[in-house]
Formats: structure tokens, C-alpha cells, sequence
């Protein structure tokens, strides 16, 4: 028993001696080469609130493609916005009572609403009236140059197209920027005949320019038409080296005395036929501009 003792108190003070020299040993450092690098801290940045100048702003973003300009736009936005362009004239189209197309040039006035005038337009004229309408343009009136050409066939009767300018006329008015719903109709040659025959026939018709009235047009009784004038004004034109129109414009003249028109005829010693008036004499324009000032007033602005 005394051995055995001896035996496990030796065993004994072994494992005590292991775990002490286990506790107390040096652990053996790994090699360089094994071990991650060290590295210095990170300098650290305080950005400053970013300014019109791009120097001064630490960190400043650069425009994303949203506030960019779009392609074909301008880099820059303009100091002032321009106003939108506006059109010098308009086409426009009507029907005619018997269902033929009417082509209608429309010149509108800078302010409006305004006064309205209505250039007819016939058959051998080719937009003689264009410079016209935009001379009375420039005055301040809205302005539309109806092209009759090829409506009426030779010898026919030119009477339906009394009822065709009156339709028009109200077509005009259904726009909605003719002012005092008050418009004056303009014609040379035949068109002068139609302008007179149609005007009293809509009480939108404020009177009537008639260049070179000529001597008979089919289905246009004149003498008759200016029986029913009541506040409707002419203004009638011609030149004696147009015999025909003279002649005629001398009767109109006397049959307007008589029928007490609001009118006045200026006869002019020489300048041609029609269209060829207002190019011979220059000063027409200008009369024309006067009398319509006098009857049909464009506001001031």
C-alpha cells in the first residue's frame, strides 16, 4: 500500500509540472511575411458648402444629364423670352351654296378685334389684291381676300354669288374678331359690280370700294341694288381713259344723288382699268386709307 501510494503521488506532481510549464511558456512569434501590412489612418476631409465658384466647393458634383440642354437647345437660357412668331396671312376654306370650295387669304390685324374689310377677288386679277391686303393690314384692319376665280363661267349669271359673298361675310363674323360686326367690301371690274350688288344683301356689309365698275355684268342690276341702300357708304373709282367705266360710274353717281348714298366718286383723268389704278395712281392707296379711316375707324391701341 505504501508503494502504491508512493506511485500515485509521483504521478501527481507530473501533471502539476506540465500544466505549469505549459502556462508559463513563450509563444513563438510568426514570421513577417505571414502578417497583413500596416497601414497609416486615413486623412480626414471636411467639405465646405458649395459655391458659384467651382474651385472653392471640395467635392462639388458635376451636372447629371437631367440638367443638361437637350440636343438642339440652347447651352444658355436666354435674359428674355421672344415672342412666339405669329403668321403674316392664313388660308382658310369655305363652302359655297352650291357646295364649291371658296379659298379665303387671311391677313390678321396686330390688335383686335378690329374692323374688317374683304377684298373680292375674281376672274383675270391672279392675287392682285395680296399687296392691298397687306398694306390695310399694316393700318390696323383684319383682312380677307376672297378668290372668286373660276366660280362664275363666261356669260354666266353672277347673281348666285350675291348670296355666296353674304354667306361669307358671316362666316367672317363667326370668327369672332371682327369688331361692331362691320365689314366693308372691296372689288375692281366685275368685282366692283358684285361688291355693290352684295353688300345690302347682310347687314354685316358697312359699305362698299368699287374700282372701275363696268357697264354690264350678267345678273347684277346695280341701279336696283342701290335703291335699298340705307346706311351703307361707296366709295366709287375710275379714270375717263376707261371709257365703259366712266360712263358707268357717271350713272351710279347720279342714281346715288337721287337715292341721297352716303358716297363719293373719284374720277381721275387717267390710270387704266381695274387693278391698274391702284399702281398708275399711287395716291389711291392712300384715298382709299383715308375714307375707310373716316367710316370704319380702327381703335387706337
Amino acid at each position: 500500500m505504501s508503494y502504491a501510494r508512493g506511485i500515485m503521488k509521483g504521478l501527481l506532481l507530473m501533471v502539476v509540472s506540465l500544466v505549469v510549464i505549459g502556462c508559463t511558456e513563450t509563444a513563438t512569434p510568426e514570421s513577417d511575411d505571414d502578417r497583413a501590412p500596416s497601414l497609416s489612418p486615413t486623412e480626414t476631409f471636411y467639405p465646405v458648402v458649395p459655391t458659384e465658384v467651382r474651385a472653392e466647393s471640395i467635392g462639388r458634383s458635376e451636372p447629371t444629364s437631367a440638367a443638361l440642354a437637350a440636343e438642339g437647345e440652347p447651352s444658355l437660357e436666354p435674359a428674355d423670352i421672344p415672342e412666339i412668331p405669329t403668321l403674316e396671312s392664313l388660308p382658310l376654306q369655305f363652302f359655297s351654296q352650291s357646295g364649291q370650295i371658296i379659298e379665303v387669304m387671311f391677313y390678321g390685324a396686330s390688335a383686335r378685334p378690329a374692323p374688317g374689310i374683304a377684298l373680292l377677288q375674281v376672274a383675270g386679277e391672279d392675287h392682285a389684291w395680296h399687296d392691298v391686303a397687306r398694306q390695310l393690314q399694316a393700318t390696323g384692319y383684319e383682312v380677307f381676300v376672297t378668290d372668286l376665280r373660276g366660280h362664275v363661267g363666261q356669260g354666266a349669271s353672277w347673281e348666285p354669288l350675291t348670296a355666296d359673298v353674304a354667306l361669307v361675310l358671316q362666316r367672317y363674323l363667326e370668327l369672332g374678331e371682327i369688331v361692331n360686326g362691320r365689314i366693308v367690301l372691296v372689288g375692281a371690274g366685275n368685282g366692283a359690280n358684285l361688291a355693290i350688288a352684295a353688300c345690302p344683301t347682310t347687314p354685316a356689309c358697312a359699305g362698299v370700294v368699287a374700282i372701275s365698275v363696268r357697264p354690264d355684268v350678267p345678273g347684277l342690276d346695280l341701279g336696283l341694288a342701290l335703291e335699298t341702300y340705307t346706311t351703307q357708304f361707296v366709295l366709287l373709282v375710275s379714270a375717263d381713259d376707261d371709257l365703259e367705266g366712266t360712263v358707268e360710274a357717271d350713272r351710279l353717281n347720279s342714281r346715288m344723288n337721287t337715292a341721297n348714298v352716303d358716297h363719293r366718286w373719284q374720277r381721275y383723268t387717267i390710270g387704266g382699268q381695274g387693278m391698274q389704278l391702284l399702281v398708275n395712281q399711287p395716291d389711291l392707296q392712300l384715298l382709299i386709307d383715308a375714307w375707310l379711316a373716316e367710316r370704319l375707324p380702327v381703335a387706337a391701341p
